[in-house]
């Protein structure tokens, strides 16, 4: 049992995700938001985001933020007495291709080799679909309302730190395709 302990211990210790930190919100980083939130057929709802840009910051802890969306939090639906949720608020999931391990470390902002543009960039512009359950979800023409919490320019430091965040609050109708 005590090994188990100091495995769990270790792991949360030296885990690139256990400490998570975001800096700024959507209103005071108009250059990260969703573009669109749209019902296809097949029951699947889109969701497209806009940035935020890749930039380089030489000379400086982080030296280079990576391009798009990287994580995703709190994805749901709701209305006065019933909330579909996609992905919960207690999780965070990487998206657009990052991971916990091709990020930007800052230990790397030291080394004169690193190059910014060797880093990995997801899309600037991103997509993701997912699946609904028609026979939990709402009703077609019920108003909704969607919340997302999407981070990005995150790299790693002693913790996750995302400079880029936005927790996206929208009234909309569900029509989905017939």
């Amino acid at each position: 049992m005590k090994h188990m302990v100091f495995i769990i211990v270790s792991f949360l210790i030296f885990s690139k995700t256990f400490a998570f930190k975001s800096l700024v919100d959507c209103t005071d980083a108009p250059y990260f938001e969703p573009d669109y939130i749209l019902f296809l057929s097949n029951n699947l709802v889109r969701l497209n985001s806009v940035g935020p840009a890749q930039t380089e910051n030489p000379g400086k802890i982080p030296c280079c933020l990576q391009q798009g969306m990287m994580l995703i939090s709190d994805y749901t639906f709701k209305n006065e007495s019933y909330q579909y949720t996609i992905i919960p608020k207690n999780k965070l999931l990487w998206v657009n291709g990052y991971t916990s391990t091709n990020i930007l470390n800052s230990n790397d902002c030291s080394s004169e080799n690193l190059d910014c543009n060797t880093l990995y960039q997801g899309q600037y512009t991103y997509t993701r679909d997912d699946k609904i359950d028609p026979k939990k979800f709402f009703s077609p023409g019920e108003d909704i309302t969607v919340e997302i919490t999407m981070y990005g320019n995150c790299y790693y430091g002693n913790e996750t730190i995302c400079l880029s965040s936005c927790q996206y609050i929208a009234d909309i109708s569900y029509n989905p395709p017939k």
